[in-house]
Order: structure tokens, then C-alpha cells, then sequence
């Protein structure tokens, strides 16, 4: 999948450039590495993305309890249908500090085991 920097539509590989923006579409991967700051001022990076808002949520809540800020990214239509179940909707990214990505990836790693 491609995504637009601009209003971040995601489209399957292949299309050059936004329908809507008209500006060349780009890999998620580098909208993150490029990130502008985020708050706090802070620069944000992919940590992991779900295929739900609930596991996003377990594991924003593991690095909060552990004092790691982090910022879940998706699409607005998934709250608003209240998209908390195990049903695919919308994929969603979590977002760590840079500074901090090591030590989320440890939590996210536990968690994952302990499934």
C-alpha cells in the first residue's frame, strides 16, 4: 500500500500519485521516518500497526503504564462505528518518541508473547 503525505489516503501500489492532492504518493514507512514533531515536540515514529483499534489500545496502554507516550493513528471512521471488536476495519499505527522506540519494541515484544 501507498499513502498520500498530504490527506494520508492509502491506495494499492502502482498508483503514481493522489487522485485528490495530485502530489506523488509515498511507502507509510517513510512518512515516519521523515515525521515532523509530533507533541511535545518530540519526533514520532511506526512502532507497530494493528489490524484493530483494540489491540492498539493494549498496547498504548502497556507503554503509558510504563511512562512511554505514544499516539494510535488511524482512520476516523473506526471510532465512529465504534470499531473495538476483533473485525479488521482499518489498520491502526502506533506511534512512540524516537527516543523511546527501543524500549516500547520490548513491551510490544512481551505482549505479544504473552498471548
Amino acid at each position: 500500500m501507498k499513502m498520500c503525505p498530504e490527506c494520508s489516503l492509502e491506495l494499492p501500489d502502482g498508483i503514481p500519485q493522489c487522485p485528490d492532492c495530485e502530489i506523488p504518493m509515498i511507502d507509510p514507512d517513510e512518512l515516519f521516518d521523515d515525521a515532523e514533531p509530533f507533541p511535545m515536540g518530540q519526533r514520532y515514529v511506526l512502532l507497530r500497526t494493528f489490524p484493530t483499534r483494540l489491540n492498539a489500545t493494549i498496547l498504548k496502554e502497556a507503554l503509558q503504564n510504563e511512562g512511554i507516550p505514544s499516539i494510535l493513528q488511524s482512520e476516523d471512521v473506526g471510532v465512529m462505528l465504534g470499531n473495538y471488536g476483533t473485525a479488521p476495519l482499518f489498520p491502526v499505527r502506533v506511534l512512540v518518541p524516537a527516543t523511546r522506540r527501543s524500549m516500547a519494541s520490548r513491551i510490544a515484544e512481551h505482549i505479544s508473547d504473552a498471548r
